[in-house]
């Protein structure tokens, strides 16, 4: 257990990473709450204080949701009040195979569930209109998205001709080069790269042009 002091104002970027807590308590006078403070906390079962969402597992501050409390959960669905998952708040929840990002939220930033490796599936709210890059980066177990701007098999996320996300993608697959083949034929830009680099870790060079995943 950890107990923060009530005095606490910043919390800095990957304070208790990999910690065996599990539970925290949350002070209220907290001002600033960087990225992946309980990031690979794989024991911790929930958080206390007044920053916490009512099921406890949730650090939100502002609208945002921070860091998650993964023990024991397999699917989850994020609280009512969010608007925005910060940058890695999911990161390396490993046994998660199934996400849905409720109402209210409308943004998810960069790398939010990176390397969530048994995550399946994932659904996602109408309310969501911006993504980061990276967003479901390692995720090589992604078999169905759920969401307004999907594709027919389920598999891509597409705004306005660009690629955001390709559930399950990896340059080892023995498929890589269909894949690479099947995008180029639906149609989708070939620039998928600098502001673009959307959910993937890996580039692939062809002809000069970058194909980021």
């Amino acid at each position: 257990e950890l107990k923060l002091p009530a005095n606490l104002r910043i919390v800095g970027y990957a304070a208790f990473e990999g910690c065996g807590f599990k539970s925290v308590n949350i002070p209220s006078g907290i001002e600033e709450f960087n990225a992946e403070v309980f990031a690979s906390c794989g024991n911790l079962e929930r958080f206390e204080g007044d920053l916490v969402s009512e099921d406890g597992r949730c650090v939100v501050i502002n609208e945002t949701l921070y860091s998650f409390a993964p023990a024991g959960l397999t699917s989850y669905t994020t609280p009512a009040g969010v608007k925005k998952i910060e940058f890695r708040a999911f990161m390396n929840c490993g046994n998660l195979e199934e996400i849905t990002v409720s109402d209210g939220v409308e943004m998810i930033a960069d790398e939010a569930f990176d390397n969530c490796t048994s995550l399946r599936k994932v659904t996602i709210a109408d309310s969501v209109e911006q993504f980061g890059y990276g967003v479901f980066r390692y995720c090589h177990s992604l078999e169905e998205v759920d969401y307004k701007y999907v594709s027919e098999d389920g598999r891509c996320i597409v705004i306005d001709g660009e690629l955001i996300s390709f559930g399950g993608i990896h340059p080892d697959c023995d498929d890589y080069k269909e894949k690479l083949q099947w995008i180029k034929a639906n149609g989708f830009k070939e620039n998928v790269s600098g502001e673009y680099l959307s959910c993937f870790e890996y580039v692939y060079e062809k002809n000069d042009t970058t194909l980021a995943f």
